[in-house]
């Protein structure tokens, strides 16, 4: 029997005008890591490969996972080509973020792999219709700033994610994610979504951050990765220990 689609929650929270709440996995691979984002509230969760070692197999199981729990799972690919995008949704991602997209064609183009996926068809447990799959387009260069307008209005794009680290670089301000003209293109990107209806995404690394981007119009909101929240809880840990005024001999 042909399993059900599963409810893409980020898709349907976003699309009722609401905010969804994630975060990234770029170093864990056990299942554990995906229950525990889970239970603590979290829409979906971002899976990535494009600075990552993850490999397919373990990205194929913490889709797995994140399918079995309610939680969507949105994977950042290494390589954009139409094979690697249907090999994704193939293996049960439910959605997919194309990094570096300059231009309406790159824009049309990853909205075409999608709809063509085989996965509509299939009758196992990575079945999922095309509309059900969240595109995620990254705009982080110039080119993609100026061209803004006509990759949003290519139209079935369901977010935009800002990668604020590498815009800034480009507009000459490195490690200056809140520089006052890389909040004036986050600015100017948020405008031109919500005139075409489309979400934007913006990942924080602070609680005053993700305030401020949700001030700003931003509401499909990322929080930090797993590799930054263990080490900032672990270098809280060791400070507790030093705080004892205990040393070694």
């Amino acid at each position: 029997m042909d399993s059900p689609d599963r409810e893409n929650r980020l898709k349907r929270k976003l699309a009722g005008g609401g905010c969804a709440f994630g975060t990234w996995i770029m170093d864990a691979r056990h299942l554990a890591i995906v229950r525990q984002i889970a239970e603590a509230g979290f829409d979906f969760v971002h899976l990535e490969m494009e600075h990552s070692s993850l490999s397919w197999e373990t990205i194929g199981d913490l889709c797995e996972m994140a399918r079995a729990i309610g939680m969507t799972p949105v994977v950042r690919p290494a390589e954009l080509t139409q094979e690697s995008t249907l090999r994704l949704l193939e293996m049960g991602a439910m959605g997919v973020m194309f990094h570096d997209v300059d231009s309406r064609h790159e824009a049309q183009e990853a909205r075409d792999w999608i709809t063509r996926s085989k996965s509509s068809v299939r009758p196992d447990k990575a079945r999922q219709d095309a509309g059900n799959v969240a595109l995620v387009v990254q705009i982080e260069t110039i080119a993609g700033l100026k061209a803004a307008e006509d990759i949003v209005s290519a139209g079935g794009i369901d977010i935009v994610e800002i990668g604020r680290g590498d815009l800034a670089t480009e507009l000459g301000f490195p490690g200056q994610r809140h520089h006052a003209q890389v909040n004036d293109a986050i600015d100017r990107i948020v405008d031109v979504c919500n005139r075409h209806d489309v979400a934007v995404g913006v990942t924080c690394l602070t609680p005053e951050d993700a305030a401020d981007m949700a001030r700003r119009g931003v509401r499909c909101l990322s929080y930090s990765t797993d590799r930054y929240i263990l080490q900032r809880a672990y270098a809280d840990a060791m400070q507790t220990f030093r705080k004892l005024g205990l040393h070694a001999p």
